[in-house]
């Protein structure tokens, strides 16, 4: 007879919780500004600044000037995001970073959903002696 039955038994529960703590480590990063290349693509990038340009960014190489042009990288999912993220933030970096997060908590919790679907809780239990083959019968 079992007590307690454990919630990581349930792949919702893990999925909530593996979401929850993704979002919990790094929480810390909404104090901080622009980094990096945040600079060029977010902060100077005066393509994502107006809902009207943001059609012809879409198209644009994801770094603006010359090195975007050198390096051919096209982002448009990303830069379609930075420039609606620019209209309803306007530019403020800690609107940047929480979406980030939510979106890391978000995804890290369809990953685990993923695994649970891809391999259930029951593969993961092996008694003591059992052969990981005799799991999977």
């Amino acid at each position: 007879m079992r007590v307690w039955e454990s919630p990581f038994r349930s792949p919702r529960v893990a999925a909530v919780l593996a979401g929850a703590l993704g979002v919990l480590i790094f929480l810390n990063s909404l104090a901080n500004g622009f980094a990096f290349d945040d600079n060029p693509i977010i902060r100077d990038n005066e393509a994502i600044r107006s809902l009207q340009d943001i059609p012809e960014a879409l198209v644009a190489p994801y770094w603006p000037g010359e090195h975007g042009q050198s390096l051919a990288l096209w982002r448009p999912v990303v830069t379609g995001l930075y420039g609606l993220e620019w209209a309803f933030w306007d530019g403020i970096p800690v609107g940047f970073h929480l979406l980030n997060v939510l979106l890391h908590g978000g995804v890290t919790a369809l990953v685990v959903l993923l695994l649970a679907e891809l391999m259930p809780v029951r593969y993961a239990k092996q008694e003591e002696g059992e052969s990981y083959a005799a799991v999977l019968r």
